[in-house]
């Protein structure tokens, strides 16, 4: 690819960096090892074996126009990666797609759409309209965190263990939107959501997802006065 951009890399802990080049302006970024790392720019995602020094587009999405997108997520490790589109594409849509790689990006597939993304309904559709938040731990296991927009209804954890091919869904009773997630592991994970006016509670789950409970502030036990 082409020297538009500069990155920054550094391998020695972080005490020096150096530009390394990428086209155009990155979005996201994920370094899954020493040397080994994705970037994202616009509708690519570019691969680099040797630290920056070279990249190479690995995946851009097949769509019937040429839309604007964004690459806003990027998850990694050896010899994986998780990428979620999230943006719109035209006036009035929200269109989401999450693909991804377990053999270093020459083979992607599509594990969950939307819209534009997947016209056909040919992959698992969102839980809701929105993807808020994407995290994975591994190429087997991920958290996608989905999000109604203007309805009521509470946030929904959408989780596979099985690279993308199924997924199971679950609520987060009491939620509203979803701010941030982290999940250290296949199984616990925390979740902050966002209240109308301010920063909300947040939720924890120690069963990978399948039950939450509010974890700060601590609810008040049953029977206290507030």
């Amino acid at each position: 690819m082409g020297a538009a951009y500069p990155n920054s890399a550094m391998a020695d802990g972080g005490d020096t960096w150096e530009p390394v080049p990428s086209a155009g302006k990155p979005q996201a970024t994920c370094l899954a090892a020493p040397g080994d790392g994705w970037v994202s720019v616009g509708a690519t995602v570019a691969h680099t074996p040797d630290g920056g020094r070279t990249w190479m587009a690995a995946y851009t999405p097949a769509l019937p126009a040429q839309p604007t997108v964004a690459t806003g997520i990027l998850a990694c490790g050896p010899g994986w990666a998780w990428v979620a589109y999230t943006g719109e594409t035209l006036p009035g849509t929200a269109p989401e797609l999450v693909v991804a790689t377990g053999d270093r990006g020459r083979a992607w597939r599509a594990v969950l759409g939307r819209g534009l993304y997947d016209p056909a309904g040919t992959v698992p559709t969102l839980a809701q309209a929105f993807l808020n938040a994407f995290v994975a731990r591994s190429a087997r296991t991920a958290f996608a965190l989905t999000v109604c927009g203007p309805c009521s209804a509470p946030p929904e954890v959408m989780a596979t263990t099985d690279g993308g091919r199924t997924w199971r869904t679950a609520p987060i009773p009491g939620a509203r939107g979803v701010a941030a997630a982290s999940f250290p592991d296949a199984l616990h994970g925390f979740v902050t959501t966002v209240a109308v006016t301010s920063g909300g509670p947040v939720f924890g789950t120690a069963d990978g997802g399948r039950t939450w409970r509010q974890v700060y502030p601590p609810a008040a036990p049953p029977g206290s006065r507030a």
